[in-house]
């Protein structure tokens, strides 16, 4: 079981800035732009089988293209896949998933988002040794019995009881300590200041450090990923690490 706590102890920045979302309503010149502004923003794709092409979830062929243009841009590690749906299970069945999405050696880190069973621990302990310059993630509080069960080199850690729904948290889970480790939920310009210093302290000491990860609050009123709403996120972590 996790601590949770809700007291600063020690400021530290996140190694690791995820937007995720990222939809064809926005162009490739705007998350260029965006990924210049500073070198720990990582772009996060939301891959689903039965839902793409629809909302925050882009066509495969969109997510391979523009991961591309990005790591040409900036090179290898500034995008991610969270894969969603019944393409967790193809991938952990070692089947391919859509050809469309070309090599998932793209993308440096590796979500599987939902649920997962101790009998998948199996599995993910293979595609961790099979692909050893992955780094896959999954969700601590859908799985907080993965944690024990993998321990491998590459498995990371993400906290979030939200998934994706934009439900912000009053206290954030300690940092594991031999895992990197992620936090989400609720996260957005309006927050940051407050929260930021919270998951801070949560993740004091940490050996390899901590990743935050905004999706709902990067979305306009047309539910459409806005760069400009990203830009003011990262105005209030420069300026909540400016202050502390």
């Amino acid at each position: 079981m996790t601590e949770s706590i809700s007291k600063e102890k020690r400021f530290a920045r996140p190694s690791r800035i995820t937007f995720t979302g990222a939809d064809p309503t926005c162009t490739l010149s705007e998350l260029l732009a965006l990924a210049q502004v500073d070198r720990r923003i990582e772009f996060a794709f939301l891959y689903s089988e039965t839902k793409a092409g629809a909302g925050r979830y882009p066509p495969a062929r969109w997510i391979a293209e523009t991961a591309r243009e990005i790591e040409r841009a900036y090179g290898f590690g500034r995008v991610a896949l969270h894969v969603c749906g019944r393409a967790v299970r193809k991938l952990l069945r070692g089947e391919r998933l859509d050809p469309d999405l070309g090599s998932l050696w793209r993308f440096q880190r590796i979500q599987l988002n939902g649920h997962l069973d101790v009998e998948d621990g199996g599995r993910l302990r293979q595609l961790l040794g099979e692909y050893a310059g992955w780094q896959i993630i999954t969700q601590y509080d859908s799985n907080p019995s993965l944690h024990d069960l993998i321990r491998r080199p590459g498995h990371q850690v993400l906290f979030d009881s939200s998934g994706g729904r934009g439900i912000e948290r009053l206290e954030w889970p300690r940092h594991l300590g031999d895992w990197t480790c992620g936090y989400a939920g609720g996260l957005g310009h309006d927050n940051l200041a407050s929260q930021l210093p919270l998951i801070a302290a949560a993740a004091a000491g940490a050996l390899d450090g901590y990743w935050i990860d905004m999706e709902s609050k990067l979305r306009n009123d047309a539910d459409q990923f806005s760069t400009g709403l990203a830009r003011l996120a990262l105005d209030a972590i420069v300026a909540a690490e400016s202050r502390l």
